[in-house]
């Protein structure tokens, strides 16, 4: 993502671990960068920064499978992690290109 991210927005870019940080809920992204992440995502910002959930349940909800996620992802090997990186990269651009 912080490759991406970069790759989309040179004059702001950001390390690995604070895209980590943003995708883990433990960190929010300058607002500056948070619009940059809805412009390339084609959301609203406060939809992106706020979401809708309506309820904690929903939000738990979504922090549980991103755990799973987590954790899954840690299962793998390192060329397993470079094959879903590269699956991902390969997303990403897609989208670029039919933008």
């Amino acid at each position: 993502m912080a490759r991406a991210f970069n790759i989309r927005f040179p004059h702001m870019t950001v390390t690995s671990h604070a895209a980590r940080k943003w995708l883990m809920g433990e960190a929010l992204p300058t607002q500056e960068k948070l619009v940059a992440l809805a412009e390339w995502l084609e959301v609203e910002p406060t939809w992106l920064r706020f979401g809708n959930a309506s309820s904690s349940e929903s939000s738990a909800s979504v922090q549980k499978s991103g755990d799973r996620i987590e954790s899954d992802i840690r299962l793998l090997s390192e060329p397993e992690r470079k094959i879903i990186r590269a699956a991902l990269d390969a997303v990403f651009s897609a989208r670029q290109i039919l933008k």
